[in-house]
């Protein structure tokens, strides 16, 4: 058997079996109207011809002729048409497991999606408007026909009949609100300003017409000085547009600002919401900005299942949205970053320079911008303290420097050394933010070898706004500011980390507010690089070394505090004793070890009802375990993260 017995076999069965069911259509539905009938008919017949367009075909893509849509469809629509579509979509593999039944269902509107995103057409929202259709027609002329040994002509045309309306409709609620976007500038496209709902009571209706108005507040600026474009979109399918810089496109005085939108193809079901998005484009170089503009739907034309053509009024107030010069809205905020590193002592050489560490992050922010940034310039600042906290030039101890910003390392750097060194580095534009966004920019100094001179020095490194050169449409000036951490410089010794603290009052069992004192306690880790650490087991309210840690009486806020009747210290650790060659036994905490330190202090105020709290200053520790061996003070920073929350006493 050939092919095209085969394929002529299944159409005719395919003939008979419609034919029969024209055969049923009018006994079983004597009271239909021609229309409705004629509806049948049509979709019938699109059946017939989408089967006569398979002959020899296997998928849509292999098909020479493309079905001409002549309107948007959507759910409720019915037709040949629809049956077009459905039988495309099946042959493409998008189920639609109830068939071309001709009527755009949910199960039409999934097809519809799919075939969308696998086409790139976004939004996929199921709705088969004018850009769906260009996709459908571009791809119907890509293809091109395998040469057969068959021959034979035909031609065929195809149009939509248009949904089948059912009930005597009337325009019921309405409602006009703000679009997506309602702060624009000059320049912008397709920048949605307002959305009109309807609905429709006692029947479905086809919207046609629709005027709408835009108007400038509180200046006599002309719309089509103002818009290139503007534009009607449903479920994100743009329904028409009209040249809104062609003052002969407006009705009556071209100063009313009212455009019509006419041969509209809008489907409103029966109690379904429709919403139609009223969309503009903005013109260069427009005068007098900022500017407001007002938006009103003033009124809508459509006809219903009863064939009547009404036109109503839309009663609902104007909405309004700004138009601001380009550029204006862009802006680069400098801010703190969670990414900034905390108060650490760095570990260095000391006898060669280190990789590029990071010791401060900032970040920028766009939040409102409407173009992207370029960044050309950012400077950094960081100043240096000696180990006696006296400022010291930077070129002591950076040899050079990197800036990454979002991810991406700049190596341009002018250094200009000082107590404050000043770190510019190039970007030239090479780098963009994207607006709104909010990205993390790192410095991240390469260390020289750390002499003995520099032992504990320490370092903080800020930006300002006026540090941030940067440009979106125009140039911006930056605002902000933010500071990191300071750190402390070391070849080897002690790091330090806060742990829990806490501050409880002792009443001594009795009302008298006189004898009431502060228990306090820090706990807080130590861990030993490149050494051995020996800590004494004492502690004092001193800014001094000789004991193993050093504290303050703060008054809650970290300044000092008044005298008290008497006050105790204690500090005990998880480190092992060892005795040393001066028969002193101290904490030791070995190379390469973490080790936990407490430390207690009973406090008593002279002066009552006060704040009190307990602020850990320094630990104290020598490298060996002698009576002659160097005692390094490691101040415990940042400050505020080693004091207990305040206490009334």
């Amino acid at each position: 058997m050939t092919m095209s017995n085969t394929v002529a076999g299944k159409l005719g069965v395919a003939f008979v079996a419609i034919a029969m069911a024209l055969m049923y259509v009018a006994p079983a539905k004597a009271a239909q109207t021609s229309a409705e009938l004629q509806a049948q008919i049509d979709t019938l017949m699109a059946t017939i011809t989408a089967l006569q367009a398979q002959l020899g075909v296997t998928t849509p893509a292999a098909s020479t002729s493309a079905y001409v849509f002549t309107r948007p469809l959507t759910i409720g629509s019915q037709g040949a048409d629809v049956t077009a579509l459905q039988t495309y979509l099946i042959a493409g593999g998008h189920a639609i497991p109830a068939g071309a039944t001709g009527y755009f269902g949910a199960q039409t509107a999934a097809a519809v999606a799919a075939w969308q995103t696998a086409n790139g057409i976004m939004p996929a929202a199921g709705y088969f408007g004018p850009v769906s259709q260009a996709k459908y027609a571009a791809l119907m002329a890509a293809v091109t026909p395998t040469p057969g040994t068959g021959t034979g002509t035909g031609t065929g045309t195809g149009t939509g009949t248009g949904t089948t309306l059912k009930g005597e409709a009337s325009l019921g609620d309405t409602d006009l609100k703000d679009g997506d976007d309602t702060d624009i500038e000059e320049g912008q496209e397709d920048a949605p300003v307002a959305d009109l709902t309807l609905q429709f009571d006692n029947g479905d209706a086809k919207i046609s017409r629709m005027d709408v108005s835009l108007v400038a507040s509180g200046s006599e600026e002309h719309a089509w000085k103002t818009f290139d474009t503007v534009s009607l979109w449903v479920d994100g399918d743009q329904v028409a547009s009209v040249d809104a810089s062609d003052k002969d496109n407006y009705l009556g005085d071209e100063d009313d600002g009212v455009l019509r939108f006419s041969d509209l193809d809008i489907t409103a079901l029966e109690d379904e919401d429709v919403t139609v998005t009223v969309a503009v484009t903005v013109q260069d170089g427009v005068d007098d900005l900022p500017a407001t503009w007002n938006v009103d739907t003033l009124n809508v034309r459509y006809v219903d299942g009863e064939d009547v053509t009404s036109t109503d009024d839309i009663t609902e107030s104007p909405v309004s949205f700004d138009i601001n010069q380009a550029g204006s809205d862009d802006e680069v905020l400098v801010k703190s970053s969670s990414e900034d590193p905390d108060a650490t002592t760095i570990q260095l050489k000391d006898d060669k320079k280190t990789s590029p560490t990071s010791v401060f992050a900032f970040d920028l922010d766009t939040k409102d911008s409407t173009n992207d940034i370029d960044l050309n310039e950012i400077t950094v600042k960081l100043q240096a303290w000696d180990p006696a906290g006296n400022a010291t030039n930077t070129s002591f101890l950076i040899n050079d420097a990197d800036l990454v910003v979002d991810g991406e390392t700049i190596t341009d750097v002018t250094i200009t050394n000082g107590t404050t060194g000043s770190y510019k580095f190039n970007i030239d534009g090479d780098v963009s933010i994207n607006a709104g966004d909010r990205v993390t920019v790192e410095f991240k100094p390469e260390f020289k070898a750390l002499g003995s001179t520099f032992e504990g020095s320490t370092i903080k490194a800020t930006v300002v706004a006026a540090d941030i050169d940067s440009e979106g449409t125009d140039d911006i000036t930056a605002t902000g500011a933010a500071s990191g951490e300071t750190h402390t410089l070391r070849t080897s010794g002690a790091d330090l980390e806060p742990g829990t603290m806490t501050a409880v009052k002792d009443p001594k069992t009795d009302s008298t507010a006189a004898d009431d004192q502060g228990i306090f306690t820090i706990k807080f880790d130590v861990t030993a690089f490149d050494t051995d650490l020996f800590v004494a087991k004492s502690a004092a309210s001193s800014t001094g070394s000789s004991n193993g840690v050093s504290y303050r009486v703060t008054n809650g806020s970290g300044t000092g505090a008044g005298t008290s009747t008497s006050q105790s210290a204690s500090l005990s650790s998880t480190a092992d004793s060892e005795v040393g060659t001066d028969s002193v036994s101290r904490f030791k905490v070995a190379e390469g070890e973490t080790e936990t330190f407490t430390l207690t202090v009973n406090y008593d105020p002279n002066e009552v009802g006060k704040f009190y709290g307990i602020q850990l200053y320094s630990l104290n520790f020598k490298r060996d375990n002698t009576a002659a061996a160097v005692v390094t003070q490691q101040k415990a920073l940042p400050a505020q993260d080693y004091e207990t929350n305040p206490l009334a006493i």
